[in-house]
Parts: structure tokens; sequence; C-alpha cells
């Protein structure tokens, strides 16, 4: 007996070696991978592992050391897929990311292609509407921008606010990649426009809603959605102008 706890106390001081942590974790499949992908705004570092996207990175910054790959087929199709607007069904991992902050990235997942919403938005929808600037810190530390899509969330009056993948010029550009009418939107804000009644109908729409283009003549303008219900319009059941703290969504895989 004495000599086993000799012995054990012997190997309680060997220091493993460096390199242990990283094949345990290579093992498990949770070692950081990177690989190089292009995008509308330009070069990234794609960091994944097997539980799914980890961040996204611009290829001029500093990054720890992660081994570089080539990208796999099947992710890079999928990744194509989601930059040109079709379904692509992407995990992430975002251990680390506290309840609210994970809360905030899957509404955010949800905005269509093309389609913007405010911060206030989001903020009613995950049941929090007091909490408008904390979900702006929360989309400020994005790590997985465009795929987790925070430049499709804007300030109440439709100018398009700060961007954690690379500041206003590269929110802009990837929202007129999508389609998204900056200049009408813009607009629409000065002129103090939050949603548009459906005219021949009887709900009321986000202006960025799809909605929109099947109103077949030109919309009513409403400084908010108060006048346009005094109007006797009803919220549009898809693009849920007043926020919606019913059915939360399922959060990006941890």
């Amino acid at each position: 007996m004495d000599e086993l706890l000799a012995e054990l106390h012997r190997l309680g001081r060997e220091q493993a070696p460096s390199s242990l942590g990283r094949r345990v974790l290579e093992g498990a499949g949770l070692a950081d991978q990177r690989a190089r992908m292009s995008s509308p705004i330009g070069d990234f570092w794609v960091l994944f592992n097997s539980r799914g996207l980890r961040s996204l990175v611009r290829v001029d910054r500093i990054l720890p050391a992660v081994r570089e790959v080539e990208l796999p087929a099947e992710l890079a199709q999928r990744l194509e897929a989601a930059l040109r607007g079709r379904r692509a069904e992407l995990e992430f991992d975002l251990r680390g990311r506290g309840e609210f902050e994970r809360l905030v990235l899957a509404k955010t997942v949800q905005i269509p292609y093309g389609e913007v919403r405010s911060y206030a938005w989001v903020a009613a929808e995950i049941g929090r509407p007091g909490a408008v600037r904390a979900v702006g810190t929360a989309l400020g530390h994005n790590p997985i921008p465009i795929f987790i899509p925070c430049h499709r969330v804007v300030r109440s009056d439709w100018s398009i606010g700060q961007y954690s993948g690379g500041g206003p010029k590269a929110k802009r550009a990837l929202l007129l990649h999508e389609g998204v009418k900056l200049d009408w939107l813009g607009g629409l804000g000065r002129r103090g426009v939050r949603v548009l009644g459906d005219p021949s109908g009887t709900h009321y729409c986000l202006p960025v809603c799809a909605r929109v283009a099947a109103f077949g003549l030109p919309p009513i303008e409403f400084s908010s959605a108060d006048l346009a219900r005094a109007a006797g319009y009803e919220p549009c059941p898809a693009c849920r102008p007043g926020g919606s703290a019913s059915g939360l969504p399922g959060q990006p895989r941890e």
C-alpha cells in the first residue's frame, strides 16, 4: 500500500505534456479549426468544430494558434447557401454565452434574408421589451456575424447603426447585397414612418416585410403601431411589427 501511495504521489507531480489538452479536445471533436472563406464584405476565417460554427473573424485579425484546414465541402455548401438567401442548416457552438445573449442571437437568426428588424423588435420578441440597449450590446459581441445576421438589426428609425462585422459601411454593403432598399427605408425613417397599413386589407406591417410588395396599392403610412391599431389594422402575423413574447425560439446549439 505504501508503494502504491508513493507511486500516486509521484504521478501527481508529473507535468502533463503541453499538447495533451489539444489532443483531448481533438478526440472529442471540440478543437477549433479554421478555414478561409469569401463573403460580400471580404475574406474571413471561419472557426468551427464538431458542434458547429465557433466564430467568424476577418483575415487581417491575429488569431490564437488554430489549425488551418480546407473548408469541408458540406459546410462550404451550407455557408454559400446562407450567403445567397437559401435555406441552410447551420449549427453554432455558443459555449460560454449567457442565456440572454443566446436568446438574442437565436431570434436574430430568424430574421429573413433581405429584411430588417429593429433592436426594439428583438427585445420584444424575446420577452424583454425594456432591454433594447442590452440587445444592442449582445449583438455587438456576436461571434458569428453574417451567419447570425446581426446586420439585419437596425435602429427604430430605420437607420442602420453599428455592426460588429466591420462597421456601418460593411453593414450597408451586406444589406444592399440582400436587396434591402436602404434609401427608401431611410426616407421613411426621416418622415417618421414606422409601419405600413395595407389599404386593401386588414393588416399593418414593417416596411421591409415581404407582404408589403403584395399590397397592390400604395401603403398607408403610420408613425407608430398604436396609430395603425387605432385605425383598425391588426399586426401582420409574418413580421409581427409589435413583437411577440410567445413561442420563444429554440436556442442555437450549445
